[in-house]
């Protein structure tokens, strides 16, 4: 499993898994489609006061990560950053 890149854009109709990120598509649709949407996605972030560019404080995450721990069990494949 690879980190998701920074940007994704998706063709829906003709890519309903999301295989293709067209987010580098050199093509002028995609830069304008991807253009609205960053438009769009400031907009929500201005309008509602969302956070989500900002990482929650470890005192929040910890809580979470143990819990789920508990329920779930940690995958092998996650590796917590260092303190």
């Amino acid at each position: 499993m690879e980190p998701l890149p920074y940007e994704q854009l998706y063709d829906t109709w003709n890519d309903p898994h999301e295989i293709n990120n067209l987010a580098d598509s050199e093509d002028q649709e995609h830069s304008e489609a991807l253009l609205r949407l960053r438009a769009a996605l400031d907009t929500w972030i201005a309008e509602t006061g969302d956070q989500g560019e900002w990482l929650e404080p470890k005192e929040i995450i910890i809580p979470f990560e143990e819990e789920m721990d508990e329920w779930f069990g940690t995958p092998l494949w996650y590796v917590k950053k260092p303190d």
